[in-house]
C-alpha cells in the first residue's frame, strides 16, 4: 500500500465517490481517507467547477476514473442520479465498491448494476475502522487491477461479454454444418446448413454492434424468445416428418407436395397425398409424378424459412439475451 501526501497525489482522478447529498458526512469522510492515501478523488459537488453543465462534469470525471465507490443507503437506493452514475460507470467499466452504511436491499433498477459478489459493510461503528478497510481495497484495486475480479462490473445491458459472444458464434456455427452433415437441414436448395451458418455470423454481428447500451430484455421477453423459438422448431421438425422421404436404399432425400397428380390420384386414390417409401419405389424415386409442382415448392419454401427463422432467431437471441446468465456470472455471495 503506497502512502504519499496529498500534494503528491496523481494527477487526474482515480475514484470516483457517489452517494446521496442526505449521506454527504460519509461522501466527505469516504474522499478524505482516500486522499490521505494519496489517492486522487472525484467528488461532487466539489468537483464540478461554477458554471459548468453538472451531467457533463459527471461523465467526465467517471471517464477519468478506475474505482466506483458507492455510498449504498437508503437515500442513494432511492436517488434517480445516484442510479444514473452507476450505471454510467458500469458502461464505462470502473470497478464497483458497494460501501453499505444501511441494511437495504437494492431496488430491482440497482440490483444489476450493483452486482458484485463482495460488498464492503459499514453498518457497525466506528465507521472508521471500515473506512480504513475500503482504503485499503482501493489501494489494492488501483496498484493491481487484476485482483479486484470481485468488483469487476457486470456485462454492460445490451452488449455482450466478447468472449461470450465467441463460444456462441461458434456453437452456432457449428450448429447448421452439423445438421448439413447429419441430415436435419433442409433437403433443398443444396448447402443451406452452410448458408444459414452466414446467416448465423451475420445476424449476431449485427444484433452485438448495434445494440444500444442498456437495452435491457426483460425476463417476459427472454420468455417469449425461447416460446417463440421452441414453437418455430416444434413446426418445421413435424414439416420436415411429414413432408421429407429419403429413398429407400440411398442416402438421397426427397420433399413431397401436398396435393397429388392427377396420374397418383388414379392410381393410388385415397392414399393421396400421404405416399411413402412404397409409392416412391413404385414410381422409380421420381416424386414429380406424385405430387404436383406448386404443392412440392411450398413445402420446400416452407422447411427452408422455418431453418433460417430458427437458426437466425438463435443468433440473435445469444447476441442480445446476454442477461440471461448461463454462465451463473456473478451471482455469487455477498459478504454481511
Amino acid at each position: 500500500m503506497r502512502s504519499v501526501a496529498l500534494g503528491e497525489a496523481k494527477v487526474g482522478s482515480q475514484v470516483f465517490i457517489s452517494y446521496s447529498s442526505k449521506d454527504k458526512p460519509v461522501g466527505d469522510a469516504v474522499c478524505a481517507i482516500l486522499e490521505q492515501r494519496g489517492y486522487r478523488c472525484w467528488i461532487a459537488p466539489r468537483d464540478i467547477l461554477p458554471g459548468r453543465e453538472w451531467g457533463e462534469a459527471i461523465i467526465d470525471g467517471l471517464t477519468s476514473c478506475e474505482v466506483f465507490v458507492l455510498v449504498f443507503s437508503a437515500n442513494s437506493n432511492d436517488s434517480p442520479q445516484v442510479r444514473r452514475e452507476i450505471e454510467r460507470a458500469v458502461h464505462h467499466g470502473l470497478l464497483v465498491i458497494p460501501f453499505r452504511i444501511e441494511d437495504v436491499a437494492p431496488h430491482r433498477s440497482m440490483e444489476y448494476f450493483m452486482s458484485v459478489p463482495h460488498w464492503l459493510d459499514a453498518m457497525t461503528p466506528p465507521l472508521e475502522a471500515h473506512l480504513e478497510e475500503l482504503a485499503e481495497v482501493v489501494g489494492r484495486l488501483l496498484d493491481d487491477p487484476a485482483a479486484g475480479r470481485e468488483y469487476a462490473p457486470p456485462p454492460v445491458p445490451g452488449r455482450i461479454d466478447p468472449r461470450v459472444a465467441a463460444a456462441a458464434l461458434g456453437a452456432l456455427i457449428l450448429l447448421p454444418v452439423a445438421a448439413t452433415v447429419l441430415g436435419f437441414d433442409p433437403p433443398w436448395p443444396s448447402g443451406v446448413g452452410y448458408f444459414s451458418a452466414a446467416l448465423v455470423a451475420g445476424g449476431a454481428a449485427w444484433a452485438h454492434f448495434g445494440a444500444s447500451p442498456g437495452a435491457l430484455v426483460s425476463k417476459r421477453w427472454v420468455k417469449a424468445i425461447v416460446a417463440g423459438l421452441a414453437l418455430v422448431a416444434i413446426a418445421y421438425l413435424s414439416l420436415a416428418s411429414l413432408y421429407v422421404e429419403t429413398i429407400p436404399g440411398t442416402a438421397v432425400r426427397v420433399v413431397k407436395g401436398f396435393t397429388c397428380t392427377p396420374d397418383a390420384v388414379l392410381v393410388y386414390g385415397d392414399s393421396c397425398p400421404a405416399l411413402g417409401r412404397d409409392a416412391l419405389r413404385d414410381a422409380e424415386w421420381e416424386a414429380a409424378t406424385l405430387w404436383t409442382g406448386s404443392s412440392v415448392m411450398l413445402v420446400r419454401v416452407g422447411l427452408v424459412a422455418g431453418w433460417l427463422i430458427l437458426v437466425a432467431g438463435l443468433a440473435l437471441a445469444a447476441a442480445r439475451i446476454e442477461r440471461i446468465r448461463i454462465f451463473g456470472l456473478r451471482r455469487g455471495s455477498r459478504r454481511t
